[in-house]
């Protein structure tokens, strides 16, 4: 699969995900973005944030992406709350999501 066939899968599988929020109500949205050349997966992580706040549904989910070639900083690039790269613990991402949902208010 080359650069531009992945693009499209990936373009395809974010644009289901503002139905799947109003179908299912998630409060925390956890991407992996294991597909990185031509940086394809900051593109679709950015994609995804402004899907959602297109949809109008930003201020209701915590996103987060991981993956080998993903690091804390990228969480600012790319509109997300927050991304892990390589030796994130599990405890880190669940973190992240507490201190979003605290920020937010939410708990």
């Amino acid at each position: 699969m080359d650069a531009k066939q992945v693009a499209h899968v990936c373009e395809r599988i974010i644009s289901f995900f503002p139905r799947i929020h109003h179908e299912t109500d998630p409060f925390r949205v956890l991407i992996s973005t294991i597909i990185s050349h031509n940086d394809i997966h900051l593109a679709q992580m950015r994609k995804l944030a402004e899907l959602c706040r297109e949809k109008g549904i930003r201020d209701q989910v915590v996103l987060v992406a991981g993956g080998t070639q993903v690091n804390r900083e990228m969480a600012a690039e790319t509109g997300l709350d927050a991304t892990f790269g390589r030796g994130t613990k599990g405890i880190h991402v669940v973190n992240a999501i507490v201190k979003t949902l605290t920020q937010r208010g939410v708990v």
